[in-house]
């Protein structure tokens, strides 16, 4: 098993495009690129070599050296893991382990208007049409943690209710940098992706609980299930030991969940989950 991408690349993976729609009615107004370019990466054997993607300039998105799975991630919103120190899917399955590991890089046009929240409907558009990707979820027995509140009522003093939004701030094309951009009662900016160094890893925030799930998953070793209670908008602030690095400087990320925000991560057993299994997948064809 390869270590994954470095921790730097984790972190840029919670930058939050929102969800990939998975009904019509909440598609977003551009699902497909205008025009994209894909060839199979050659160059890095190593399966460790690291991999990236993003927006390039204003209008144009790359995938870098980047597995299959991963992209399939990213059109699913699927998400990742860690599991004893390294990094994994955990509502991805099936598809040859050959193909699935095989890097791309990609570039592709964006259509005007389009931001970082339509990119994972342009990938789903882009795999089905030039992988021939075919996939279906199931609800499957899972192992979950569920986040649920240590005491009925009470937050802990690194969360409370905010009026901000980060998530809606970001997909509207909004940069932690802007002039209006969400910031906490200090004055610091919350719209930033997940800080770490080799020991610590740092997330000050502010959106849904959805998203406060969704910046914890990377750093739990099972799926990672909304049970608080809390609906409306909230801003977290909360450090815990870098489980990646398998640091052993402060507490983990349970301990810091209980003690920093008044919730807990609770392990279940057999919960149904939903799960995206891949019926078929090929090369893509070509440019």
């Amino acid at each position: 098993m390869n270590a994954g991408p470095p921790i730097a690349l984790v972190l840029a993976l919670l930058f939050p495009a929102p969800s990939a729609p998975q009904d019509a009615d909440s598609s977003p107004a551009h699902v497909a690129f205008e025009v994209a370019s894909v060839r199979e990466n050659v160059a890095n054997e190593d399966p460790s070599e690291p991999f990236s993607w993003g927006l390039q300039g204003a209008s144009q998105f790359r995938m870098t050296n980047v597995p299959v799975r991963w992209i399939i991630a990213q059109a699913y919103d699927v998400g990742i893991a860690q599991d004893r120190g390294f990094l994994g899917m955990y509502r991805l399955v099936g598809g040859p382990e050959r193909l699935m590991s095989t890097r791309f890089d990609i570039l592709a046009k964006m259509p005007d208007g389009a931001t970082m929240s339509d990119v994972p409907a342009m990938l789903r558009s882009l795999l089905a049409e030039r992988f021939n990707l075919k996939v279906h979820g199931e609800k499957l027995p899972s192992k979950v943690y569920r986040l649920t509140p240590v005491e009925f009522g009470r937050l802990g003093p690194g969360l409370r209710p905010s009026e901000h939004d980060c998530v809606a701030f970001i997909a509207d094309g909004g940069r932690p940098n802007d002039p209006d951009a969400p910031v906490d009662s200090e004055g610091r900016p919350l719209c930033l992706p997940p800080r770490s160094d080799s020991v610590t890893i740092r997330l000050r925030y502010a959106g849904p609980m959805a998203q406060l799930v969704k910046q914890l998953q990377p750093f739990v070793d099972r799926l990672v299930v909304d049970d608080s209670g809390r609906a409306g908008t909230y801003e977290w602030h909360l450090e815990f030991a870098n489980p990646l690095t398998r640091s052993s400087g402060g507490g983990s990320v349970f301990t810091a969940v209980r003690e920093q925000l008044g919730l807990r991560l609770e392990p279940r057993n057999d919960e149904p989950a939903e799960i995206y299994v891949v019926d078929s997948v090929e090369m893509p064809t070509p440019n």
